[in-house]
C-alpha cells in the first residue's frame, strides 16, 4: 500500500534495508529528493512499497519523525489563517 487515499492524504509505504515498513503522508516523504524522484519513476500512484536499500529503519526514523513535525506545525498555521 504505497499510495492510498485517506481523508485526501496519500501515504506512502517505505521499506528499509532491514526489512522494515513504514508508512508515511507522501507529503513528508517527499521532502527526500530521492525518494520524490522514485514516486515519479514509478507512475505517481501505485500500490508498490518504496525500497531504501541502504538506510536501515534506525536512520530513517529521526527524519521521518522531524519532516511530520514540521508538516503538521506548517498545517497548523495554515488552519490558524493570518
Amino acid at each position: 500500500m504505497a499510495a492510498t487515499s485517506s481523508d485526501a492524504t496519500k501515504l506512502v509505504k517505505l521499506t528499509t534495508s532491514d526489512g522494515q515498513d513504514m508508512t508515511v503522508e507522501r507529503e513528508v516523504a517527499e521532502r527526500s529528493i530521492l525518494i520524490k524522484n522514485l514516486l515519479e519513476d514509478l507512475g505517481g500512484d501505485n500500490d508498490e512499497a518504496i525500497p531504501i536499500p541502504n538506510v536501515s529503519c534506525y536512520r530513517t526514523r529521526p527524519p521521518i519523525r522531524a519532516a511530520t513535525h514540521r508538516s503538521l506545525g506548517q498545517r497548523s498555521r495554515d488552519e490558524e489563517g493570518p
